[in-house]
């Protein structure tokens, strides 16, 4: 039984319902855990992308829960850096931390995650070595109420005049602490997830953004006011790792490249895999290679019933990603969702990137990530002109380094990077010209609506959260309990989310 959105909904209306039930009645660690579930909800389907009600209970929460300070005064060029990640390859961390550090300036970075995971080890060689950082993570062993005692002391403690906002987009503990600071400290959304919902749109005084896409819907849908929308371009992190290699099927073979987040190719009658199936079919002497993170059983299954196992190949996570990169010949970008880092690695990387889409899914596009510093058209709207340029590039080696070279002066750089961060932050205006950007929020609602058909992960993550207390908030969750339970593929997913 699939979900619509009425049913999600409705299910986000009653989880509501029941954070308001449990502030009014002072269980605030309930109310809490009840917005975390419901900004998650938000957060993969995206009907909504802001809601007002939650800012102003998780103001209520800051201020029934803390002890402000008084008297604040803020220090000069003085900077917190809050971190939900802490991941060297993903997000804007390292981007950020460096950029600070060419500023001279002296920042608190707060780590809401294990300091100790292997994905942050370069983001902490970098602040460890500005003897003008000072490091904190966030205690794991201690409750919710403390955590966020915790948080707002450290801030306030150090006394920032600016924060920096590095969040998931349901980020309860440290909002409800941002929510109690003095005005006096500034506070700056870098918008990891331009596209989808987020809690904290009333928390900030200025958001980054990161592509036309995500301004447009800041202005347009967040109703952010355009004075504090900031773009600021972003560009890729090299970490020069050993290359672990590929597998031997790719030798003396055209390599095609894509990744990302599996849901990103999922979707629309897996056009992006058919895409993939036509150019493998019309290209004997062409490999596909695809590094991704999340559930790959649809992906998988595809790859058999086509037969597909030694050409169509699943990389899983590299961190490795720059080297493979270099040993690769082409880059697809995905499809329906298309990602931006992955496409600025190709094109630092001097390689060609190939891409598909329509209109209607405008902002989505390699070319809003890329061509920062010269403007050149990569999408093909027409089928015909992608399969046409796609050929072109694999049988003609030359076209296909020229094509590759040009896009290596297209992509913003490190300096330009962190002068216009210095100068924004100076002013606290916007330092880059846009244009605001059709986007589609029906095909954002249909897609995730669509990745939900095959990875079910609404219903795993709300039976983690709400165990038997779902069946008061859907009146399908009876049957999910009874069928899902009892399919192995939904059990095995169960089992992998209960032990993160």
């Amino acid at each position: 039984m699939n979900l619509d959105k009425k049913d999600i909904v409705g299910i986000f209306d009653k989880l509501k319902k029941r954070a308001f039930k449990a502030y009014n009645s002072g269980n605030y660690d309930k109310c809490l855990n009840y917005i975390e579930i419901s900004g998650f909800i938000a957060y993969k389907f995206s009907w909504i992308f802001k809601d007002d009600d939650f800012e102003s209970l998780l103001k209520k929460l800051s201020i029934s829960m803390l002890k402000q300070a008084k008297d604040y005064t803020a220090g000069k060029n003085r900077y917190v850096f809050y971190d939900s990640f802490s991941y060297d390859n993903c997000g804007l961390t390292l981007q950020y931390i460096q950029a600070l550090i060419s500023l001279n300036v002296n920042f608190l970075y707060i780590s809401e995650s294990s300091t100790q995971n292997s994905y942050s080890q370069k983001t902490l060689l970098e602040i460890m070595k500005y003897e003008k950082a000072e490091v904190f993570e966030v205690p794991k062993d201690v409750n919710r109420k403390e955590k966020i005692e915790i948080i707002y002391k450290q801030i306030i403690t150090y006394r920032p005049s600016k924060l920096l906002m590095h969040l998931r987009p349901h980020s309860v503990n440290a909002l409800t602490a941002f929510y109690a600071l003095p005005k006096e400290i500034a506070k700056y959304q870098i918008n990891l997830t331009d596209h989808a919902f987020w809690l904290g749109v009333g928390c900030l005084d200025y958001t980054f953004e990161f592509r036309p896409y995500g301004c447009a819907l800041s202005q347009n849908q967040r109703k952010i006011n355009k004075d504090k929308i900031l773009l600021l371009p972003n560009f890729p992190i090299v970490n020069e790792i050993e290359f672990q290699g590929l597998p031997i099927e790719t030798d003396d073979k055209v390599i095609i490249f894509s990744g990302g987040a599996y849901p990103k190719i999922l979707g629309e009658d897996n056009f992006f895999l058919n895409l993939v199936k036509q150019l493998l079919l019309a290209n004997k002497g062409t490999i596909f290679l695809f590094a991704g993170s999340g559930d790959s059983s649809q992906i998988e299954k595809f790859i058999t019933d086509e037969k597909f196992e030694k050409r169509f190949i699943l990389l899983g996570h590299r961190t490795d990603i720059n080297e493979v990169f270099k040993h690769c010949d082409i880059y697809m970008s995905t499809y329906p969702l298309g990602g931006g880092l992955m496409a600025q690695f190709a094109a630092i990387n001097g390689k060609p990137i190939i891409s598909y889409s329509t209109f209607d899914k405008i902002g989505s596009w390699p070319e809003e990530t890329v061509c920062q510093l010269k403007k050149i058209n990569i999408t093909k709207t027409n089928i015909d002109d992608f399969f046409s340029e796609t050929n072109k590039l694999i049988t003609d080696s030359t076209y296909r380094i020229s094509n590759g070279k040009s896009l290596q002066e297209c992509v913003i750089t490190i300096d330009k990077f962190n002068k216009t961060l210095e100068q924004t932050l100076k002013n606290n205006t916007n330092q880059v010209q846009y244009e605001i950007v059709d986007v589609n929020i029906d095909f954002i609602f249909k897609h995730s609506i669509d990745v939900e058909k095959s990875n079910n992960e609404l219903k795993i993550a709300l039976f983690k959260e709400l165990k038997l207390g779902l069946l008061f908030v859907s009146s399908k969750s009876l049957f999910w309990i009874f069928y899902y339970i009892f399919t192995k593929s939904f059990r095995l997913k169960l089992l992998r989310r209960f032990k993160m």
